[in-house]
């Protein structure tokens, strides 16, 4: 599974990874405050609501720089070349 990469599944569950820290959190604190509810299932939600402040920073630092960057590129690695393009 990609999930915990934090890539997503599409449509449902967009990625995190490759979004910035600072987008992050503020959504999660929209949805933590109920300012976002435009989830289909209530999932980010519920899960924003049992996090503490300090657990949004953390989240937002893990998956907007260290998985998001990794992401970016793996998916750049793993990109097979054109036809007639060199590695």
């Amino acid at each position: 599974m990609s999930w915990p990469r934090g890539v997503g599944v599409a449509p449902t569950f967009p990625a995190l990874a490759g979004q910035s820290a600072i987008y992050i959190k503020n959504q999660l604190l929209a949805w933590k405050t109920g300012m976002r509810a435009d989830d289909p299932h209530g999932l980010m939600a519920h899960l924003a609501r049992k996090l503490t402040d300090e657990e949004i920073d953390s989240v937002s630092q893990y998956f907007g720089k260290d998985i998001g960057m990794a992401a970016a590129s793996a998916a750049t690695a793993q990109t097979p070349a054109k036809a007639g393009e060199q590695q």
